[in-house]
């Protein structure tokens, strides 16, 4: 006769075969499943990250003609900055300091601290490059960036312009710089507590790609519709020669690029495997 022993050693055999027989079957039933899509940022600039620690961006590169440094002067700017080297450099026309005084002209306010990248009288054909790794990427491709500007733009009708390069193709216009007719009210820091001396109405106000840019940063997307499987993106940003006066700000943030990416199989496979251990969990405990 079978003793008690013996038959518990059986029933707990029988169990551990059962939790086999589910595991291998969520393995089958997993493997059967295709991988996932989701819409995900694959790369990234946001000026604050170095670019050795990027590993999304393989380079950034800035031509300034015979510019030294971002700051050629107070009111000649072409590079990456922030408020607080803005107020070192006495960049009156970039930091808006109404919150201490009287001001009618300024993009960075006291909230705007991380770095991004200015542009104030740049000279002729100045640029700026980005190569993302967009080897993640499955489809859907697009871009996001967050834009600031200030100033009558009329003498300037194209000043600004992003193109892409998919793997060092043809470049694709992705962002254009002109402006809209009219005029348009610009408004301080500080208006919301003293909205008399911290507002100025100025003439032609700046756009890009139709939307009109003011003095508080927005984000605009555009799709890259060309994008067919491609391992590299290539950013550039060039500008026309601006002069003053009066004073014209244009300013950027967070590049960003977006694009489905698969989901891999074997993640459906960890879950069906998971399910599976409470399978037998709940076999040993009846």
């Amino acid at each position: 006769m079978m003793n008690l022993n013996q038959t518990s050693n059986s029933q707990w055999t029988l169990r551990q075969a059962g939790g086999f027989l589910i595991l291998l079957g969520a393995a089958l039933i997993s493997m059967a499943f295709p991988a996932s899509i989701h819409a995900a940022m694959i790369a990234y600039d946001n000026f604050d990250t170095a670019v050795i620690d990027n590993d999304t961006l393989s380079s950034r590169s800035i031509s300034r003609g015979s510019w030294t440094d971002t700051y050629q002067s107070s009111t000649q700017i072409f590079g990456v900055t922030d408020r607080a080297e803005a107020l070192s450099e006495s960049a009156n026309n970039l930091v808006d300091t109404s919150t201490s005084g009287v001001d009618q002209y300024g993009i960075l306010k006291t909230t705007d601290t991380s770095s991004l990248f200015a542009v104030e009288r740049p000279g002729s054909n100045f640029s700026a490059t980005w190569v993302f790794d967009i080897s993640e990427a499955a489809g859907n491709l697009s871009l996001g960036i967050d834009f600031a500007a200030m100033g009558d733009w009329s003498d300037y009708d194209g000043a600004f312009s992003f193109t892409a390069s998919l793997d060092g193709g043809p470049s694709i216009d992705v962002f254009t710089s002109s402006y809209q007719s009219g005029n348009y009210t610009y408004y301080m820091e500080k208006a919301d507590t003293s909205p008399i001396d911290s507002k100025i109405t100025i003439a032609d106000p700046l756009t890009i790609n139709g939307v009109l840019i003011d003095n508080d940063f927005q984000r605009l997307y555009a799709d890259i519709s060309e994008f067919a499987g491609e391992d590299t993106l290539t950013l550039t940003f060039t500008t026309m020669a601006i002069s003053e006066p009066p004073p014209r700000m244009f300013a950027f943030d967070n590049i960003e690029v977006y694009a489905s990416v698969p989901v891999p199989g074997t993640v459906w496979l960890l879950g069906a495997g998971f399910l599976g251990l409470v399978g037998i969990r709940r076999r040993f405990k009846s």
